[in-house]
């Protein structure tokens, strides 16, 4: 019997401000935009399923637990299920079955992840604009978030509005320092992805709008990546999550502060044959300083991940301020340095396109042709 389900569904969901309450602070964000979704899932995919059962991560995979014992009837091993990743959790998660026992407390079904995205989905076509996933949201140690009502239109392929995001960052490090600041970011992410038995057809992966730095400070001896968010986006009745990570970045020893206000896209764009890497973001307004060399900045990740296993798109884009310099103890010579604004990425660097020689990495702005360049002489 195929069980092969086509599914063709055109959203036309009207932007609805919904409030819900992240680390104690009331947030607002947009439902998704118009968007399209055709999935054709693989005849091995129990789709219709229906049946009430619980769920328990092992070490070999999840295990589900029923009392149906119609349902089980229908199911044989190589089968795979659409579960939830947790419980009442919109995102979804595919697993394959491996065995199943009739014990005292029911139909125990044994599963493994299939091996590969291919083995769940035969063709798909989504395409959409989508705010974040506010009740997904996870923040560091230190770190509070917060908006206000007041949306944004942003986008290129049309207008999504949603509410900024603002994260609080207070956090101490003991006796080696500590950081505070605001950062400030819009949560809308673009998407389009066609895959076939020919595999990935056309990727496009872009988060769009406005990335504040607001009165970053750091001191103390730290020199590492500090976590600030990580932001979610699903989509495509929760097959796909998408991310956005925040994090700081500083290498520098003494003292350093930063505020800047970047707007622009970053786009990952794929043909079926060629990737394009793009970052537009530009620095508007910029002050810094940096008691030492090194360099401070914020990290911005970005990733599109198939049933919480195949990660088939990740990006990288680092941004912020670096100096550079020599000092001269000999009487009678100058110190001279220079600090200028960067931003570098990469992409595919975890993603199962790597195999293929998909990935890789470009420089932005560096010191040859940053916009933004002081030479200082003491």
């Amino acid at each position: 019997m195929s069980r092969k389900i086509a599914k063709g569904i055109g959203l036309a969901l009207a932007m609805v401000i919904a409030g819900v309450s992240v680390a104690d602070v009331t947030v607002f964000a947009a439902e998704p935009a118009e968007g399209t979704e055709d999935i054709v899932y693989t005849e091995r995919v129990v789709a219709d399923l229906d049946m009430d059962y619980s769920c328990e991560d092992t070490a070999y995979g999840v295990e589900v637990v029923t009392q149906d014992e119609k349902s089980v009837s229908e199911l044989t091993e190589g089968d795979i299920l659409l579960l939830p990743a947790e419980t009442d959790s919109e995102v979804m998660r595919a697993v394959e079955v491996t065995a199943i026992t009739d014990t005292r407390d029911g139909y125990r079904i044994e599963t493994k992840e299939p091996e590969d995205f291919a083995d769940v989905v035969e063709y798909l076509d989504v395409s959409g604009k989508a705010g974040a996933d506010i009740s997904g949201i996870v923040t560091a140690d230190g770190v509070s978030v917060q908006t206000g009502i007041t949306s944004r239109a942003i986008g290129t392929s049309g207008t999504l509005n949603v509410a900024p995001l603002q994260f609080q960052i207070d956090r101490s490090f003991g006796e080696y320092g500590s950081v505070h600041g605001n950062i400030l970011m819009i949560p809308a992410l673009e998407y389009r992805l066609l895959f076939d038995f020919g595999g990935i057809q056309e990727l496009e992966l872009r988060q769009c709008g406005q990335l504040e730095i607001r009165n970053l400070g750091i001191s103390g001896e730290v020199a590492d990546v500090i976590p600030v968010a990580t932001i979610p986006y699903t989509f495509a009745d929760g097959m796909f999550t998408a991310y956005v990570t925040l994090q700081i970045v500083y290498t520098a020893s003494g003292e350093a502060y930063l505020d800047y206000v970047m707007d622009g896209t970053v786009d990952v764009l794929y043909n079926g044959s060629e990737f394009s890497f793009l970052c537009d973001y530009n620095p508007q307004e910029l002050s810094y300083g940096i008691g030492g060399y090194g360099d401070v900045g914020a990290n911005l990740g970005m990733g599109l991940v198939a049933y919480g296993t195949y990660t088939l798109m990740d990006v990288e884009v680092n941004a912020g301020i670096r100096a550079e310099g020599q000092m001269n103890s000999q009487e009678g010579q100058a110190d001279f340095g220079v600090a200028y604004f960067y931003m570098d990425g990469s992409f595919g660097q975890n993603s199962v396109l790597s195999q293929y020689g998909v990935y890789g990495s470009k420089v932005f702005f560096g010191k040859d042709n940053s916009p933004l360049k002081y030479e200082v002489i003491f």
